[in-house]
């Protein structure tokens, strides 16, 4: 299982980041967790300062961006096999 967490303060961007990542994983048949992180003190904790951010299995992987959607699934499938990238 993928477990994704969305650093960001319910933004438009922020959730047009949470919809592509529901959408890729999907797309993919991955079965996933995803967790949204509002609490900016949280946030700032974990070294991020730009949202949206997204972490893959505890790895940063986007940062104040919205990656296409063939992007993600490229993103998400590095973890498909295993706890971390390949």
């Amino acid at each position: 299982m993928i477990k994704m967490e969305l650093l960001g303060a319910s933004c438009p961007n922020c959730k047009k980041l949470a919809q592509r990542a529901i959408q890729a994983a999907a797309d993919l048949r991955l079965e996933f967790e995803l967790v949204e992180v509002n609490d900016i003190q949280e946030i700032l904790s974990r070294g991020v300062l730009t949202t949206p951010a997204l972490l893959i299995n505890g790895h940063l992987r986007v940062l104040g961006k919205i990656p296409g959607l063939d992007h993600m699934k490229r993103l998400l499938t590095e973890f498909s096999g295993g706890e971390g990238p390949r």
